[in-house]
């Protein structure tokens, strides 16, 4: 009977143990259910986050932004192109401003010129005649050579001020086209 009891009192240690496993097994399965939904609520949370983080600067907006930057470099050299034709017509105009005070002194000195003659001719001879045209005709060709020396210098001027503004123009040319690639 000591062996029925013995076996007795292991079976009921075995179902002892066995109850122990089952109830240690539920607990791990309950905690493996619960790490398993933890790790669900996080993938779900990376993915959130991800979507914000990929929203903050959308790369069409990004792109529209470099876009707009190029635009305005192409329009900041057309004005520096325009602001220096303007200022090439702004010296013409200066330039033909000079030239008409030219010749408003020119005449001037012509009519002092020809009063004095007449009153010369007026007091005089032949001979003073022929002198008062002959310095008539030199202060004419004086004046024509002064206008045609200034009218010189402004050609020259104005080539020189189209060959800068060429190489100028052709600089913010090279720009551009580099800004745009």
């Amino acid at each position: 009977m000591n062996s029925v009891w013995c076996s007795c009192c292991r079976w009921q240690q075995l179902q002892g143990v066995v109850a122990q496993l089952e109830q240690r097994n539920k607990t791990l399965e309950e905690k493996f259910l619960e790490l398993t939904q933890r790790l669900l609520l996080a993938q779900v949370n990376e993915g959130e986050l991800r979507d914000q983080l990929s929203s903050c600067l959308p790369k069409t907006e990004k792109d529209s932004l470099e876009q707009n930057i190029l635009q305005l470099k192409k329009t900041e050299a057309e004005l520096n192109i325009e602001n220096s034709h303007l200022k090439e017509v702004a010296e013409v105009a200066r330039q033909q401003a000079i030239a008409m005070e030219m010749v408003q002194k020119s005449h001037d000195l012509e009519v002092s010129s020809l009063r004095h003659q007449l009153l010369d001719l007026q007091g005089g001879s032949d001979e003073r005649a022929a002198v008062g045209r002959l310095h008539h005709q030199i202060l004419a060709l004086q004046v024509s050579e002064a206008t045609a020396l200034k009218r010189l210098e402004e050609f020259q001027a104005k080539v020189w001020r189209l060959l800068g503004w060429l190489r100028g123009g052709m600089n913010e040319m090279y720009v551009v086209f580099h800004v745009a690639l």
